[in-house]
């Protein structure tokens, strides 16, 4: 809410798990766009396809995220070091640490696409990728509208 206090309070909705069925349920409704807002875990796996977050349900991929890595052209060691990470948010502290940069606006951009493909194309979404303390660590798009 920090991040757009422009919105009133009933704009912001708790998805949870379930953001397959509220992108869908928003294009249903003739909702025209959506913000994601997430942590690395739950945006890791929107980002790969994944609709139904549970952790019981889905894993982190990290080879997913060690080909984003590559793609902004990331050493081989931090690649390598991304695959045997334990969980998304180590794979936040490696790039950190190796001063990658990027790669939770890729994250947020996937996101945004696998979110706008699952709705049938009729929600424009943005996606927004916070750490713990809901400080901002990456966006697509890079301005919001």
């Amino acid at each position: 809410m920090a991040l757009y206090p422009q919105l009133p309070g009933q704009a912001f909705i708790q998805v949870g798990d379930f953001i397959g069925v509220g992108v869908k349920q928003c294009a249903k409704r003739g909702v025209t766009r959506a913000i994601i807002v997430g942590m690395m875990g739950k945006l890791s796996k929107m980002a790969n396809g994944k609709m139904q977050t549970h952790a019981a349900g889905s894993e982190v991929d990290m080879e997913f995220l060690a080909s984003l890595a590559a793609e902004l052209s990331a050493p081989d060691e931090l690649v390598a070091a991304i695959r045997q990470a334990n969980t998304a948010r180590h794979v936040l502290e490696l790039c950190r640490e190796a001063g990658l940069v990027g790669i939770t606006s890729l994250i947020s951009k996937k996101v945004a696409e696998q979110c706008q493909r699952h709705a049938g194309g009729k929600l424009f979404v943005e996606a927004s990728l916070v750490d713990f303390g809901g400080a901002l660590l990456g966006r697509y798009p890079e301005v919001h509208t």
